[in-house]
């Protein structure tokens, strides 16, 4: 497993600008997966309601 850090400011930009919809941003991670010839891809929510917690995409 890799960990990256990047700048909170970094994050909001490319989050603003290339995915304006976090459902969006969670379709496009689970196509690309797809596009990788991934044979899993899973969705994981974690503690998600109320609002807060982690999504966690992963693949093979």
């Amino acid at each position: 497993m890799m960990h990256f850090k990047f700048s909170p400011k970094i994050l909001q930009r490319l989050g603003e600008e290339l995915v304006p919809n976090p459902d969006k941003g969670i379709i496009e991670l689970v196509k690309n997966s797809y596009d990788a010839d991934a044979t899993e891809c899973t969705v994981e929510l974690i503690r998600t309601s109320p609002i807060g917690g982690s999504i966690i995409i992963s693949d093979d």
